[in-house]
């Protein structure tokens, strides 16, 4: 169960009923507050729509690991984590260890890089390794192309045009944390059981900033 998401729509719940009875009530005549709270149903409807599609791609990954035995490794938190800072206070964890799954442009889908959370894509490293430059999806493209929505793009069950790829920064690390799916999940893996999971394609070394930190565990 999406905890995160279960959470607001208890609130959006309150506020749809609230808003509801504010435009249908008869004594309230006033064109402005009318509009102004069709304007803010919308927005609870959009909530609730997206909390569904969530909790969706998280069954959906659920499901993909259960092909592996590791759905238990899958966590839900009444939090977001839908940024490295974010997932890494819900963990309770160092930044580094969150495994970011970044994405871009490629010509036949796009390229998914999975990382430490506190390295970045070497624009160098990058067009030596794929042979073109940088590019990564637009907000509009990520769900289409990886199939997740921003904030839970994760490395598994991807659509066939999404090409897997892990980055050595991670391989510091014993345990790192991937999202689930969602904004409000992750999942615990080794790194390799991450790439053989993700089933990525190889490892590859197209970040920067990471070797400063050197500690392992």
């Amino acid at each position: 169960m999406n905890l995160y998401f279960i959470t607001n729509l208890h609130k959006n719940t309150f506020y749809f009923h609230t808003i509801c009875y504010t435009i249908k009530n008869p004594i309230i005549t006033a064109i402005p507050v009318k509009i102004a709270a069709a304007v803010v149903l919308l927005y609870c409807c959009q909530d609730i729509f997206v909390f569904w599609e969530e909790t969706m791609s998280v069954q959906k990954v659920k499901d993909y690991l259960k092909l592996y035995g590791m759905e238990e490794r899958l966590h839900e938190f009444s939090v977001s984590s839908a940024t490295v800072e974010l997932a890494a206070q819900a963990l309770g964890v160092e930044e580094a260890r969150i495994a970011k799954s970044i994405s871009f442009h490629c010509d036949d889908g796009c390229i998914i890089i999975v990382t430490a959370g506190d390295a970045k894509v070497d624009n160098a490293k990058f067009k030596a390794e794929f042979g073109t430059k940088a590019k990564m999806l637009a907000p509009d493209e990520v769900e289409q192309l990886t199939g997740y929505r921003v904030g839970g793009v994760c490395p598994f069950g991807n659509p066939p045009c999404a090409k897997v790829y892990c980055d050595v920064s991670l391989k510091r690390f014993s345990k790192i944390f991937p999202a689930g799916g969602s904004a409000s999940s992750c999942v615990a893996l080794s790194c390799e059981e991450l790439f053989d999971v993700s089933k990525s394609i190889k490892w590859v070394d197209v970040c920067k900033n990471w070797q400063d930190s050197q500690e392992k565990g």
